[in-house]
C-alpha cells in the first residue's frame, strides 16, 4: 500500500510530465452570465529564486487589458502556488500579491510563495498562477475577470 507521501510526489511527476506552456488569456468574447472586465494573460517565469528555504520568489508577469467602456479599475491580484518535492515529504508555499496595472502593458512582478508545509530546495519544482481584476463599466455595473495558469516545471535558483 503506497503512503500518501508516495502518491503526493507520483502526482508532481505526473503533473510535470504534462505540463502546459505557462500562458493563459481570459477575455469577455463568451456567452451570457455575469459581465467580464476585459482580458488578463499570465506567465509564470521558467526560474525562480529563494530566501531562507521558507521562500521561493516567482516572476509573473501579468498583461491586463480593461474593456474600451471601463469607468474604473477597482482592484486586481495574482496568487502563486508553489510544490517540490523535498525527502520524503512535499513542500508547498502560496503567494499572493494585490493592485497589479491593468493598462494593456507587460508588467513583471515577483510573487512570494511562503512554504505552509516543509522547506523548499534548490532544484525543480511546479507552479501555478492565478489573476483577477474586477472594475467599473460604463453603464455602472462591476465587473471581473479572473484566470489561471496551468501548472509548468520551474527551477528554484538557490
Amino acid at each position: 500500500m503506497r503512503s500518501r507521501i508516495q502518491v503526493a510526489i507520483a502526482g508532481l511527476v505526473v503533473i510535470g510530465a504534462l505540463v502546459a506552456p505557462a500562458s493563459v488569456a481570459a477575455d469577455t468574447t463568451g456567452g451570457g452570465g455575469a459581465a467580464n472586465f476585459g482580458t488578463i494573460q499570465i506567465t509564470i517565469g521558467k526560474t525562480a529564486t529563494i530566501a531562507a528555504r521558507l521562500i521561493v520568489n516567482v516572476p509573473v508577469t501579468v498583461i491586463c487589458t480593461p474593456p474600451v467602456d471601463a469607468v474604473s479599475v477597482d482592484g486586481s491580484s495574482d496568487a502563486v502556488q508553489v510544490m517540490q518535492a523535498a525527502g520524503k515529504g512535499v513542500a508547498t508555499g502560496v503567494g499572493y500579491n494585490t493592485n497589479f496595472a491593468c493598462d494593456g502593458v507587460a508588467h513583471t512582478y515577483v510573487t512570494s510563495a511562503i512554504a505552509t508545509t516543509i522547506p523548499f530546495h534548490g532544484g525543480s519544482a511546479v507552479a501555478s498562477a492565478s489573476a483577477s481584476v474586477c472594475g467599473t463599466l460604463a453603464d455602472y455595473t462591476f465587473a471581473c475577470t479572473d484566470v489561471t495558469a496551468p501548472w509548468v516545471t520551474i527551477k528554484i535558483a538557490g
